[in-house]
């Protein structure tokens, strides 16, 4: 406070002895409407700096930045030491309060997953519910099959028919930020029973039709189907990779795209507890730098932003 009222007292006589010199002068009533301006922006540069430096640094402000066990409500049923709330586990590569990462080129804040700022927007949404009818299709392993046992609820089995096709990404190998809106869609191939897939085929999209009116058709079901499988192209890396003239893979790294940290402490409490209690590293101060897996995957494996990957690689 004694530096505050010195602070105060030294503009204020400045300002005094300027006017009594421009006085003297005869140059007030031609300087006054610059001298309002000078002394507007002396003061607003003054607050600014007096704000910033008796508010933001202040405990008060940091309240923000700490966790606070008793607003770790679990909103989703489940414990509330979901999260640990143990500041030095939370620290990354800094010692400052308050903050996960603290070096001269990146400082992030460790935020309240549960803040009392955000907690009213916090809340469970109720599943979509695209059909009150049960599928008639699913996959099982590479195999397409036809749920016969839920045909009758779609009309008599004979009357309708069912295709497949193959959704695929185009340009796929190509450096382009809306590689997720290119995709093609393969030709309808029918089915009546069961197909089987090959291990190339990741996306399926089936559709059903039955007759209508004349020699018009209606689509009575459409359902998307995403095959995990291990590719030829990956498989045969894994192998070349278990030769003994080559040292094993010994470290695995788990991403999931399109979830922050915070988001998935908040809607995911019983995997982030069994990372935690498995030992996983976490890495709290990885940040996305752009859209899509292979850009920010090259980012904290390389060190490389897509610029830098499509002109080097």
């Amino acid at each position: 406070m004694p530096r505050q009222k010195f602070c105060i007292e030294t503009l204020i006589n400045w300002n005094i002895q300027t006017t009594r010199m421009l006085k003297v002068l005869d140059l007030g009533s031609r300087v006054r409407p610059c001298l309002r301006l000078m002394m507007f922006l002396s003061l607003l540069t003054f607050l600014t700096i007096f704000y910033f430096f008796s508010d933001v640094s202040s405990a008060g402000y940091m309240k923000f930045l700490r966790r606070n066990p008793n607003l770790e409500t679990d909103f989703y049923s489940t414990a509330p030491d979901t999260y640990s709330s143990d500041s030095s586990i939370n620290q990354t590569g800094g010692s400052k309060e308050g903050y996960l990462v603290w070096s001269p080129s990146c400082r992030i804040p460790d935020l309240d997953p549960w803040h009392e700022s955000i907690r009213h927007l916090i809340h469970r949404e109720e599943p979509m519910v695209c059909s009150e009818l049960p599928p008639l299709t699913r996959v099982t392993g590479h195999t397409l099959q036809l749920i016969h046992a839920n045909a009758h609820l779609y009309g008599e089995e004979n009357s309708f028919h069912c295709c497949y096709q193959e959704i695929t990404r185009r340009d796929a190998d190509k450096f382009s930020p809306k590689v997720d809106d290119l995709f093609s869609v393969s030709n309808c191939i029918h089915f009546d029973d069961t197909i089987n897939l090959t291990s190339e085929q990741q996306f399926i999209m089936v559709k059903c039709v039955a007759p209508w009116f004349w020699f018009w058709k209606k689509k009575i079901y459409t359902n998307l189907h995403a095959i995990v499988s291990i590719r030829k192209d990956i498989k045969k890396k894994l192998q070349n990779n278990l030769t003994l003239d080559r040292q094993k893979m010994s470290v695995l790294i788990v991403g999931i795209d399109s979830i922050s940290r915070l988001n998935l402490i908040r809607t995911m409490p019983k995997t982030v507890r069994f990372l935690q209690k498995m030992g996983w590293v976490e890495m709290k101060g990885y940040n996305k730098i752009d859209d899509n897996t292979f850009p920010n995957l090259m980012a904290v494996l390389t060190g490389m932003n897509y610029t830098q990957v499509r002109k080097g690689c």
